[in-house]
């Protein structure tokens, strides 16, 4: 396995991590579209140190992950009560020359490292039903699926893991 390293995004890293987003758009269980995400999410992200990047040993980012903080999906009915305020995880891509070599656990792992250090005791995350490729990646990370959503013009599985 090649050396990477996973940190905080800079806004220095706006035209590099909006490049890899769009990279996907389009492609097999992708629900992402040529607006979203875009520079307001990645701004928005980056203001609330919120946007954590994977780089190759040459630099480059070849993935991304948020902890979003998201009204309409904090207020969903199917979170535990005792995970309640807990941060979501949002946003994962691959480039796709490094897809199916587990790196979007690996983020995951390193993110939730993160959060436990900073006192949090769960993650929660959806998936679009859609998206099978990352049901298959995420089933992994043993998370409890705790229940469905429709947002954003989708159909969503909720999940919830203890730190």
């Amino acid at each position: 396995m090649e050396n990477r390293t996973f940190m905080l995004a800079t806004k220095s890293d706006t035209e590099e991590v909006l490049k890899l987003y769009r990279s996907v758009v389009g492609s097999e269980y992708c629900a992402w579209t040529d607006s979203y995400p875009g520079i307001e999410t990645i701004d928005y992200d980056l203001q609330r140190d919120a946007l954590y990047v994977m780089r190759d040993e040459s630099g480059e980012i070849i993935g991304a992950i948020t902890v979003d903080d998201d009204p309409d999906v904090n207020a969903l009915p199917c979170w535990s009560k005792d995970l309640q305020g807990e941060p979501e995880l949002s946003r994962l891509v691959v480039r796709a020359d490094h897809q199916n070599q587990g790196m979007a656990c690996d983020m995951i792992g390193k993110l939730m490292e993160i959060l436990r250090g900073k006192g949090h005791s769960g993650i929660r995350y959806m998936v679009s039903k859609r998206n099978i490729k990352a049901m298959r990646s995420y089933s992994k990370l043993h998370a409890v699926q705790v229940g469905e959503a429709a947002l954003f013009g989708d159909e969503f599985w909720c999940f919830e893991k203890r730190l």
